[in-house]
């Protein structure tokens, strides 16, 4: 049995090993992916590196635990990197935060929000974007800063992007779009 899974081991990391022994820059080592394995994005912008992610059968990373909020944290040490995008925003509705798995940030789910109210702020019109800082907290930010972004592995096949309607809003919305209107983070009252 453990002879089985020493072999497994070797099929599955033995190509990983060379192409990153053999790639010139350790942020491009990576050809395809597996599930929770990270690569950082850098020198293009958030949607060149969604596509780019998306190339490599990864995404944005999704933050859904404790556990890969620290793994990020690490990752990002790791490279000297103080602040990266990860794959949550609100762009397709505002205050409404979908995460590049396709699913929907509520309330009651795992977060790290830098601000004092424990929610997503957003100060400036246009922050849509969630970054993420080198003590591990989230901050709603422009989608268009010059920041690398992190990609994962995806632990399943499945499309970067879900379009808004495939997704149904909060009750306190779902009767009229036009009741969340003027509330920046309606998940948060």
């Amino acid at each position: 049995m453990l002879e089985k899974l020493a072999t497994a081991a070797q099929r599955l990391l033995l190509p990983l090993l060379l192409t990153l022994m053999l790639a010139s820059d350790p942020t491009d080592a990576v050809v395809t992916s597996a599930p929770g394995q990270m690569s950082l994005c850098t020198g293009s912008s958030r949607y060149q590196c969604i596509q780019s992610c998306y190339d490599k059968g990864m995404r944005l990373v999704t933050i859904k635990d404790l556990a890969t909020n620290n793994r990020v944290k690490a990752f990002l040490l790791g490279k000297k990197v103080e602040k990266a995008y990860v794959g949550m925003d609100d762009q397709a509705r505002e205050g409404y935060f979908q995460r590049t798995d396709g699913s929907v940030y509520v309330k009651d789910d795992f977060s790290r929000w830098a601000s004092a109210s424990g929610g997503p702020e957003q100060p400036n019109e246009g922050d849509d974007c969630v970054t993420f800082d080198s003590d591990g907290n989230w901050r709603v930010e422009s989608c268009i800063l010059n920041l690398p972004s992190v990609c994962e592995g995806e632990t399943k096949q499945s499309s970067v992007a879900i379009p808004i309607s495939s997704y149904s809003l909060p009750p306190d919305c779902s009767a009229s779009p036009s009741d969340c209107k003027g509330r920046t983070t309606p998940l948060f009252r």
